[in-house]
């Protein structure tokens, strides 16, 4: 949250948010938490350029901070080469596509049932509803989140 917040303080100072540098601070913040050995491959495809606004700037880092999280704790148990992919690009000038996936687990059949009982798939939906955006998620071979927001 310390991090989300610096760089909500950046944006109020008329520099933005830079999406890459964001997430990939978000990413190795998390990864020093959770995976203290670093066994975990972290790839971006983000061009340098893409920036968030105020108003998403706070929903988008809540949301990639618990896929960041949830990954780091549930998705790679024993896993030989666990690896997230964090892509995104600018469909038009008001448009953005994000897709997060990783190569663990996925979602099993009866981990389906789980999602009632857990917040995080449902703070995920609200946050990404309240930016007014789009978001599918395909559990078979590891886990892929697609998110595409207005900016």
């Amino acid at each position: 949250m310390m991090l989300v917040n610096q760089k909500l303080f950046n944006f109020e100072q008329g520099r933005g948010v830079g999406l890459c540098e964001f997430i990939g601070e978000l990413a190795t913040h998390l990864q020093k938490i959770y995976d203290t050995r670093e066994k975990t491959r972290i790839l971006q495809d983000i061009p340098a350029t893409l920036r968030l606004s105020d108003r998403q700037t706070l929903s988008f880092g809540l949301i990639m901070s618990e896929l960041f999280t949830n990954t780091f704790k549930h998705a790679f148990v024993d896993h030989p080469d666990p690896c997230i992919r964090v892509k995104a690009t600018a469909l038009d000038d008001n448009l953005l596509q994000f897709t997060y996936a990783d190569n663990g687990i996925g979602l099993a059949a009866n981990n389906k049932e789980d999602e009632r009982f857990t917040m995080g798939i449902p703070l995920i939906r609200d946050l990404t509803r309240q930016m007014n955006g789009q978001m599918s998620v395909n559990g078979e071979g590891g886990l892929t989140y697609c998110f595409t927001i207005p900016v």
